[in-house]
């Protein structure tokens, strides 16, 4: 009903802000009650034989159908004007002409109720001015002298004529008052949403303090480490003689600057992470992973371990690539890194499910294995698990934030000496 009364008043919603379409369709409802209000009053009258009222009457109906026109052809301003003049003038003009008892009165409360609505806040103060003039020229027409118009004899004229003034005012006064509901109920819904915004902004920033105030604390130590050994090491050098020693201290010192290397990596991992822009996209699962094993290939003793790729050449998925990359090549790097040489087959296997609107890529190793008082701690920020093994503490937690930009979840189970196996779930379509 709502949808063929907005199409009967034909107002284009779209090149008005929801505020400013709300009050224009206020205005053609009001329109539409003026004008039925008055036809009512036209019939009962032309069946009673009162013609006197029948032009003002027929007036009062035209402008009413004009504001409509005007508000079809977005003349919204001059619509609003033309319906205060229009019903202030026959609401004053039968008040003043008609016996009191006609309730032509009652209409003065439904006019200023609707000027306020109409005008808005914006234009509060010329709101209020017709109020006052409309109101000051109400209060002369019922309390000074004039005379009367002879109204037909008939009882029920007046009941009728009181009962169609009662039932407009109020289906009037109904409408705007509807209207202030609704503008208050949908300010109070982007109030509460505002709230929400903010408190959820709030609880981020919270979490990216305490982040900061941790990685800060963290990356200084884990920094401050290698170079202390650096210069322990350069110190050494400058008063060996040894050509033995001097070749032991250069291969130390390199392995202290991949130390390093791997430790800037995972800083630039996270932070790309946390401010590159989203890109989701098709992407071809088993190319990803092929990339990401490539790019360990000369990982030191990758190759003592099998890979086993159960993914078919064909399975896409909706995410971001490079995303992606960080997952899987954190996840693998651990595989390898973490891995339990002494067993006579080590092993990678990694392999693909469905599960309803997610894809599960199960990455399962025999390595080493995580302690179960472990696994609920290893995707916070600089944990480590294995603490004789070195490494950041940042490649799972960055992992962890990955997966939650691109809207998918991990899991892990575990047995240490035995193994681990990741669940990395990613959407198969895109999520609004």
């Amino acid at each position: 009903m709502k949808q063929l009364v907005r199409k009967i008043l034909g107002i284009n919603r779209f090149v008005l802000s929801p505020q400013e379409y709300k009050r224009v369709l206020l205005i053609s409802q009001l329109s539409l009650i003026f004008i039925v209000t008055l036809s009512c009053f036209g019939v009962v009258d032309l069946i009673s034989g009162f013609y006197f009222p029948l032009p003002v009457i027929s007036a009062g109906i035209l402008a009413g159908v004009l504001v409509l026109l005007l508000n079809r052809s977005s003349y919204f301003l001059a619509a609003k004007i033309v319906l205060t003049i229009a019903t202030n003038f026959i609401a004053l003009y039968f008040s003043y002409h008609l016996v009191r008892d006609l309730g032509v009165f009652i209409f003065s409360i439904c006019i200023n109720i609707g000027v306020i609505a109409v005008y808005g806040s914006e234009n509060l103060k010329l709101a209020i001015l017709i109020i006052l003039i409309s109101t000051g020229a109400f209060i002369f027409t019922m309390f000074f002298q004039h005379d009367h118009l002879p109204i037909p004899s008939s009882p029920n004229y007046i009941d009728r004529n009181l009962a169609f003034s009662f039932l407009g005012a109020n289906i009037g006064a109904i409408t705007i008052v509807y209207y202030f509901l609704q503008a208050n109920l949908k300010a109070e819904n982007a109030l509460v949403m505002k709230e929400k915004s903010i408190l959820d902004k709030n609880k981020e920033l919270i979490k990216v303090n305490t982040e900061l105030d941790k990685f800060f604390y963290s990356a200084s130590h884990d920094l401050r480490a290698p170079l202390t050994s650096i210069q322990g090491l350069i110190q050494l050098m400058e008063v060996s003689n040894n050509l033995d020693e001097l070749k032991q201290y250069t291969s130390m010192l390199k392995g202290r600057a991949q130390n390093l290397e791997v430790f800037i990596k995972k800083i630039s991992e996270y932070s790309s992470n946390a401010r590159q822009e989203i890109k989701m996209e098709r992407v071809m699962l088993k190319s990803i992973m092929k990339e990401s094993l490539e790019n360990l290939r000369f990982y030191p003793q990758a190759s003592k371990i099998k890979v086993q790729m159960e993914v078919p050449d064909k399975t896409e998925v909706f995410s971001d690539p490079v995303r992606l990359q960080i997952i899987f090549g954190n996840i693998l790097s651990n595989a390898i890194k973490y891995h339990d040489f002494t067993k006579s087959e080590p092993y990678i296997r990694i392999s693909i499910r469905e599960s309803g609107a997610f894809l599960v890529i199960v990455i399962e190793d025999n390595g080493s294995g995580i302690r179960e008082e472990n696994l609920k701690n290893i995707f916070g920020m600089f944990y480590r698990a294995h603490r004789h093994a070195e490494g950041t503490g940042l490649g799972l937690f960055i992992v962890k934030e990955a997966i939650e930009k691109i809207h998918g979840r991990i899991e892990v189970t575990s047995q240490y000496g035995q193994g681990t196996t990741f669940f990395v779930s990613i959407p198969k379509a895109a999520i609004s």
